[in-house]
Parts: C-alpha cells; sequence; structure tokens
C-alpha cells in the first residue's frame, strides 16, 4: 500500500508506504491524496481551512 500527498499545483508533499497515518501540511489549500493498494487506486480532494 502506497499513500500519496499532491498540492494543486501538483507537487508530490508526502509519500508514506504506512497507511495508518496521513500528514498534511499545515498550509491551507486544496490537496489530493491517492492510495494505491493491490485492489487498485482511489483519489480524495482534502481542502484544509
Amino acid at each position: 500500500q502506497k499513500i500519496q500527498v499532491w498540492d494543486a499545483a501538483g507537487k508530490l508533499v508526502q509519500e508514506s508506504n504506512a497507511p495508518e497515518f496521513i500528514w498534511l501540511p499545515e498550509r491551507k489549500g486544496v490537496y489530493l491524496v491517492t492510495v494505491t493498494t493491490n485492489k487498485g487506486k482511489m483519489v480524495e480532494k482534502v481542502v484544509r481551512e
């Protein structure tokens, strides 16, 4: 399993193989969280206010 966090500019800000925890940057903005497993891939938009 792999989790990636991307900022609105398309820059990878975090990548983790530990799915129990994800870290988002403290600054406000829109982020895309990508979760990849052996069953497929999921992308969710997260807004930090």
